[in-house]
């Protein structure tokens, strides 16, 4: 009896002391979320609700399209192709992963079709009334195309990534025998334009000969 007393004792203590599933819950982009943690009674709920909320806050503002002062909201209110726009390390991890997804199959894929998109009523605009011109098509498809995005990799690193390249640069060339690419042509090019350029009767002659040659 004692023992089964102390057995009963003893799993009370383990109950009270050991892990709990707790429920977090909430409301973002439209919809909801719903997170169960396991753990130990010193487990903070409403602290980690708090870092869960300040996470995905952090996401809508930078992925946000129905915010206008997102960082993609910003970044299609761009209309200049020159035009620079400072990111956040979490918007270059999606930009660069969608520039992957984009060669990998060969533009199949393409984050910035927004136009041909609305254009068709399929987005944001609403319902399409009427179909688009063929003009209008040929309009939009100018401005879609995920190789005309450019990220600036001198831009990101502050200065850094010129400076480590010059310098890999210039050890590269301080090799024997080590040739840049480009380097013989852009001699040549200078050359050229201060010396003139020399052509042989050969080549004169090739040149005669492809000239006189019937279409």
């Amino acid at each position: 009896m004692k023992r089964s007393i102390a057995l009963f004792f003893l799993l009370c203590l383990c109950a009270c002391g050991g892990r709990q599933e707790h429920l977090l819950s909430g409301k973002t982009m439209g919809t909801t979320y719903h997170i169960k943690v396991v753990a130990g009674r010193g487990f903070d709920a409403a602290a980690v609700q708090a870092r869960v909320e300040a996470c995905l806050e952090q996401v809508n503002q930078s992925m946000s399209t129905f915010r206008p002062d997102s960082e993609i909201s910003r970044f299609n209110a761009l209309r200049a192709a020159d035009t620079p726009l400072a990111i956040s390390a979490d918007f270059l991890s999606v930009m660069r992963t969608a520039q992957e997804i984009y060669r990998l199959t060969d533009g199949a894929w393409d984050g910035t079709v927004d136009p041909l998109v609305n254009l068709w009523g399929f987005g944001k605009d609403g319902p399409l009334r009427r179909l688009p011109t063929a003009e209008a098509v040929e309009r939009a498809r100018q401005a879609v195309g995920f190789d005309l995005i450019a990220i600036d990799a001198g831009r990101l690193s502050a200065g850094a990534f010129d400076s480590r390249m010059s310098a890999l640069l210039e050890a590269l060339a301080a090799e024997p025998a080590a040739r840049l690419p480009g380097t013989r042509r852009l001699a040549n090019r200078a050359r050229a334009a201060a010396e003139g350029v020399t052509i042989t009767p050969a080549l004169h002659e090739e040149i005669r000969a492809l000239i006189d040659r019937p279409a």
